[in-house]
């Protein structure tokens, strides 16, 4: 079956395509209220990342301050 289709790959962007459809209806079919706490939790999870990469980016820079 996966030959038909193309193959792993192709069958994985598929199944990524499909479950970022369902997502979106999921998410278009909130109450505003709902889709506002959810907003806000995608910025705060946004927020996170950006601290964990510039955390990461310090250890780094203090590893290579450390070998000269």
């Amino acid at each position: 079956m996966l030959q038909e289709i193309g193959g792993l790959e192709e069958w994985r962007t598929i199944m990524d395509a499909l479950r970022y459809n369902t997502l979106t209806d999921t998410v278009k079919s909130l109450l505003t209220e709902e889709k506002e706490e959810l907003k806000f939790l995608i910025e705060r999870y946004l927020i996170d990342e950006q601290r964990k990469e510039i955390y990461g980016s310090y250890q780094n820079s203090l590893k290579e301050d450390e070998k000269g």
